[in-house]
């Protein structure tokens, strides 16, 4: 008997449905004619007709020919043995002469498998983004593809984030389901068996911009033959299409913001707003991105600023204690009602440097309050011609104007509606100052004057504050 092993089911390799195919070969090693002889094998299909007679030392090779269909236990096995027997007739009895032969054909077993591994889903924790708290859900299809049964079959997962940091699933693998009889121990040919796992982000996840996770499926053959595959990712279109990890990469939005909080100070020792007081400044820094900030400064040209830099700010983090900052008041910023103030603050993404800034102004309302007083000093002049008062002689007066305001006050003039004044404007005067020269008046007493023994002068000094005229 001899056995040809067939590739002919379509399936490249050796796989169920291909065939094995037998001759046989009927040999008369005795000494009388054998008759009616029949070749007959349990487990094969045979073909052929009776030999009816064969003489002796005389062999048959075409009478009878038989087929296999190989099975998965046959493969499993490694092998199929195969008995055929030929029976004839003597020329003194019926069957009485037997003739058997055992063919063992190899089966090469062909162990192999594949993992496929995916992200199936992400499950936000509610903020409405990718980051530190969602859960990365992962499945992991695992597929027999030889032609031998698997066994003991088992998932060993590796995951680690962009900084190469090792981590650790919080759940998984798990055994979900399957495309046959597996329970997730076992691997029938062509069966795909599904797992599944699960990943909690933490931020230094976020912060490194990825995950990648991969898985090493491994399994036995019947032949305690130990194969393996480390997983792919499913997706042929990213330049890899070999055990190539599963990435899920982090979306990063660094953005921190500062809020400058103002208070004005009574303290220079003068009551009231004036040039001395000073603005003391809080700064509240905010990480409203999703990646830890660090090394963040706060910087106020402006002002002087007292503090140490902020060595790290995860997202949703504020800091109020780090820096503060003082201004002290001058003139210009009371005259003019205000003082606009901004501060920046600077730091570093986890992919950059002085690459996150936020900037925020405050103003400060610096109530200004103009005031004004003119003192007026009269002096009477016998300058007549005639010795002692008499109509003719004159009054001079001199002016002393004061700004006891807090703000500047210009185009200041002096009016007297009864006295002939003369001067020029005073075209600024600052808070505290008197200007005693710019301008005096004359007067000449009148007959009724005398007769009413006084004289009332009124002068008025009006000028411009910051906001009116």
């Amino acid at each position: 008997k001899t056995a040809t092993l067939n590739d002919d089911d379509g399936t490249p390799g050796l796989s169920v449905g291909d065939t094995v195919s037998y001759t046989f070969t009927v040999t008369n090693n005795g000494n009388v004619t054998v008759s009616n002889i029949e070749v007959t094998d349990p487990t094969a299909t045979v073909s052929g007709a009776i030999i009816a007679s064969l003489a002796p030392g005389v062999s048959n090779s075409s009478a009878y020919t038989a087929s296999y269909t190989v099975t998965q236990s046959d493969i499993d096995s490694g092998s199929f043995d195969n008995t055929a027997t030929a029976t004839g007739d003597s020329s003194t009895g019926t069957d009485d002469v037997t003739g058997s032969d055992t063919e063992s054909t190899n089966l090469p077993e062909g162990p192999a498998i594949e993992v496929v591994k995916t992200v199936s889903s992400i499950t936000d924790d509610g903020d409405g983004s990718t980051g530190a708290g969602d859960t990365i859900n992962y499945q992991i299809a695992v597929t027999n593809t030889g032609n031998v049964s698997l066994s003991n079959l088992a998932l060993a997962d590796t995951l680690k984030n962009g900084d190469g940091t090792v981590l650790s699933l919080a759940a998984g693998p798990t055994f979900s389901s399957a495309t046959g009889s597996s329970t997730g121990n076992t691997l029938a040919v062509g069966e795909s068996a599904t797992f599944i796992a699960n990943y909690l982000m933490a931020q230094s996840d976020v912060d490194s911009g990825e995950v990648s996770n991969s898985v090493v499926a491994s399994a036995t053959s019947p032949l305690n033959t130990s194969v393996s595959d480390t997983s792919d990712d499913g997706d042929d279109n990213d330049g890899n299409i070999i055990d190539d990890g599963t990435v899920t990469i982090i979306a990063q939005f660094p953005s921190i913001e500062v809020a400058k909080t103002a208070t004005l100070n009574d303290d220079d020792g003068t009551p009231g707003l004036s040039v001395g007081d000073t603005v003391s400044y809080t700064f509240t820094v905010t990480n409203n991105g999703n990646v830890t900030v660090s090394n963040i400064e706060v910087t106020d040209p402006t002002a002087t600023v007292s503090g140490a830099i902020i060595a790290s700010l995860a997202p949703g983090v504020s800091n109020s204690s780090a820096y503060t900052a003082s201004y002290t008041v001058t003139q210009s910023d009371i005259d003019s009602g205000s003082f606009d103030n901004t501060a920046t603050a600077t730091g570093d993404s986890s992919t950059g440097t002085n690459d996150v800034t936020a900037v925020d102004t405050a103003s400060t309302t610096l109530s200004g309050s103009a005031s004004l007083s003119l003192t007026k000093t009269a002096t009477l002049n016998d300058d007549d011609g005639t010795p002692g008062l008499s109509v003719g002689d004159t009054v001079s007066y001199t002016f002393t104007v004061t700004n006891n305001g807090n703000v500047t006050v210009s185009n200041i003039e002096v009016t007297d509606p009864t006295a002939t004044v003369s001067g020029a404007i005073i075209a600024s005067l600052a808070p505290g100052v008197s200007n005693s020269s710019a301008y005096t008046a004359s007067y000449t007493v009148t007959q009724s004057d005398i007769d009413s023994g006084s004289f009332d002068n009124t002068a008025t000094a009006t000028g411009d504050s910051s906001t009116g005229t």
